[in-house]
């Protein structure tokens, strides 16, 4: 009878394992409902195109505002009323 009453016991190496396969099957198992969709190639591509090309715009009109024509600074700080010790 000794036997048959342990035998009925799980054993902590059987669990383990028992639990390792669940573990497996629920990674293996597709993704939840709630999980966020990923945007397509194409869309992160050109978004990344467009804002390359917004800092470039920002560049190019800094370049032009104080390098090529610095009397436009001078003439919005003069109508804004604001005075810079930094430049012009």
């Amino acid at each position: 009878m000794r036997s048959n009453i342990s035998s009925n016991r799980a054993s902590p190496r059987r669990t383990s394992r028992e639990a390792q396969n669940r573990a497996a099957a629920a990674a293996a198992e597709p993704a939840d409902e709630h999980e966020t969709p990923h945007a397509s190639r194409r869309l992160e591509v050109g978004l990344m195109v467009f804002s390359v090309l917004i800092a470039l715009a920002g560049i190019g009109l800094a370049y032009r505002f104080y390098v090529t024509s610095p009397e436009i600074v001078r003439a919005a700080r003069r109508a804004l009323g604001r005075r810079s010790p930094v430049c012009c």
